[in-house]
């Protein structure tokens, strides 16, 4: 009685049970189901993913870096009125040319700017040359969105001031004002002088960029 027990189970009657091959076919079934369920939840979490990774890059896309603002810059003045005997007039001319070549290089590298060339015609592009509204007219030709202009006052043997002015000709309005003073009058003053409205005006919140 124990060995047919073991072998065929318990007889009850209206009441059918599985043989242990059919429990066992059963249990692979299942666990089969439970893998490729497994398989079905990861793809969702690989949508998941490609869904953030392009996000992110459509956010990286969307915060990219704006167009740099075209200026024009026009050489600035130079004023003595230190009342030195010796004659430097020269001496200024040359450190005048190396300081606006030296400022439009500054801010042609940085990249809030992209610095473009006036043409003034007969006359030079300079304050005191022309009026402010010929030079406004010709920056708008070049297709320059702001105009930089200034000038460079000697005071005395020690001291010099420098006024900037940023305009934006298509408001037309002044957006920016810079004024400095350096001490000395050689070539590392002057140096420095550039050296330090070039960061000024790089530093200088524009509205629009």
């Amino acid at each position: 009685m124990a060995s047919f027990w073991r072998a065929k189970g318990p007889s009850f009657p209206g009441k059918s049970f599985p043989s242990p091959a059919s429990r066992e076919r059963g249990r692979l079934a299942r666990s089969g189901e439970r893998r490729g369920g497994g398989l079905n939840r990861r793809k969702p979490m690989k949508l998941f993913l490609y869904i953030v990774i392009a996000g992110s890059f459509l956010a990286t896309s969307a915060h990219a870096a704006p167009e740099p603002l075209s200026i024009a810059i026009v050489d600035f003045d130079y004023v003595d009125t230190s009342g030195e005997p010796r004659d430097q007039t020269a001496d200024h001319a040359r450190r005048l040319r190396d300081f606006m070549s030296a400022l439009r290089r500054d801010l042609g590298r940085d990249d809030k700017f992209r610095v473009v060339a006036l043409d003034c015609g007969a006359e030079a592009c300079a304050v005191g040359k022309i009026t402010p509204r010929d030079l406004f007219d010709a920056a708008k030709k070049a297709g320059a969105r702001l105009v930089l202009y200034g000038g460079v006052h000697k005071m005395s043997t020690l001291v010099q001031w420098a006024t900037a002015q940023l305009v934006d000709v298509e408001k037309d309005r002044l957006v920016d004002n810079h004024w400095l003073t350096f001490r000395g009058d050689d070539d590392e003053a002057w140096r420095r002088a550039e050296v330090y409205l070039a960061r000024r005006l790089a530093e200088a919140p524009i509205e629009g960029k």
